[in-house]
């Protein structure tokens, strides 16, 4: 079946119509339309188009009694020299011509000669043959279209399964060994795969490096920012014991690699176990929190330094901080404080502060899934907005 746009007339006409000569006689010419049961001849000298004679015609025409218009000839009463359409006349001209001369029938001439009829009953049945082909047609379309979508998104899917793999070989695979201190880890990924990074550095015998980072967003693009943060860390970053200069080092050359509209937040410290010394340095992350275990207190680890990606050569300043048996150091993500409950409010840096100094006595396993606990609570059944990662520093 041609396009709708693309339908002639003669695709639609009747062919071979009914054609009388113009001697015919009306009530003859009655009865064949009543046999016929059509509503229009067209009256023919060999083959020629002389006249249309319709339903309309006989009974607008028709005053005289039966037995004195019967006998008369057809030519009398007939339209004389009526449109016509060439075959090859799209349908939409026929319509147009029907619908504004007023006319219920077309004879369709090709050389002169009559080769079909077009009413507007044959118009409106393939009209709505034609309809339905194209509902058929589009109901076709949107159905593979929406077929090709559901094999695209089930092979990005697949490609996000596989990548989340991958990106999950690149975080630490076990909590470092290193007494007197001890470690706790959770994280939470607000898609498949994350923006959030962190890793331990080896450094000696004595010190250790600890890394967190949040490249802004999340998903595939925050994803991609992360894991290069781990191939600059693993790259640039070994063997440095400042903090300051793992995130001089982690601007220079993580800064280059990432689009202007995006940034990392970093916060860097290392451990020294003889001495218990915590040295730290900070690239715009929040503030990590210290839970003093002999007074109950809880204090911000304020530094400044700006978000790495921002700047070509930011300041980053190292501040050394003593810990004592039973301190902890909470270091999180923004997913963290910014958890949201049905309500729309924020979990906040206040909440946290009165959780730990609530909480802060607990080892740090189990300071850590009472955290977890609680951000659950808080949140209901609401997912997190974003990905979530903790870390819990306890020197034992």
């Amino acid at each position: 079946m041609p396009e709708t746009s693309e339908l002639l007339v003669r695709d639609i006409m009747v062919r071979d119509p009914v054609a009388v000569a113009p001697t015919t006689s009306v009530a003859d010419t009655a009865r064949l339309m009543s046999d016929r049961n059509i509503g229009a001849v067209v009256v023919t000298t060999d083959g020629r188009v002389e006249g249309m004679f319709t339903e309309r015609d006989l009974l607008r025409r028709a005053v005289k009694s039966r037995d004195e218009w019967g006998r008369t000839p057809i030519a009398r009463f007939m339209t004389s020299n009526p449109v016509s359409v060439a075959p090859d006349a799209p349908w939409a001209e026929a319509t147009t011509i029907m619908d504004q001369r007023g006319i219920r029938h077309l004879p369709v001439v090709e050389a002169g000669k009559l080769i079909g009829m077009l009413s507007v009953r044959d118009l409106l049945r393939h009209r709505a043959e034609f309809l339905e082909a194209i509902v058929h047609d589009r109901t076709a379309e949107l159905a593979a279209r929406n077929a090709a979508l559901i094999e695209r998104d089930r092979q990005l899917t697949q490609n996000l399964k596989v990548a989340a793999k991958i990106q999950k070989r690149l975080l630490p695979e076990s909590l470092p060994d290193f007494e007197p201190f001890r470690f706790a880890v959770a994280f939470h990924g607000h898609d498949q795969v994350t923006g959030d990074y962190h890793d331990f550095i080896p450094l000696g015998p004595d010190r250790l490096g600890i890394l967190i980072a949040d490249a802004s967003g999340h998903g595939v693009p925050a994803a991609f920012v992360s894991v290069m943060a781990k191939m600059c860390c693993t790259a640039y970053c070994q063997g440095l014991e400042s903090p300051a200069a793992i995130l001089q080092k982690m601007n220079e050359h993580l800064g280059d690699l990432i689009e202007s509209e995006h940034f990392v937040t970093m916060f860097a410290a290392v451990v020294d176990r003889r001495n218990l010394e915590l040295t730290y340095a900070r690239a715009g992350h929040p503030l990590p929190l210290l839970f003093r275990a002999v007074t109950g207190e809880v204090i911000s680890l304020d530094a400044a330094g700006m978000m790495i990606g921002l700047v070509p050569d930011p300041d980053f300043e190292d501040h050394h901080l003593h810990l004592q048996r039973g301190d902890k150091v909470l270091f999180f993500t923004d997913g963290v404080p910014e958890c949201r409950n049905a309500s729309e409010e924020l979990f906040g840096t206040e909440s946290l502060q009165s959780f730990l100094r609530r909480e802060g006595y607990r080892p740090c396993r189990d300071l850590l899934n009472q955290l977890e606990d609680t951000l659950n609570r808080f949140r209901g059944d609401r997912p997190f907005d974003d990905d979530v990662t903790i870390i819990v520093l306890e020197a034992a």
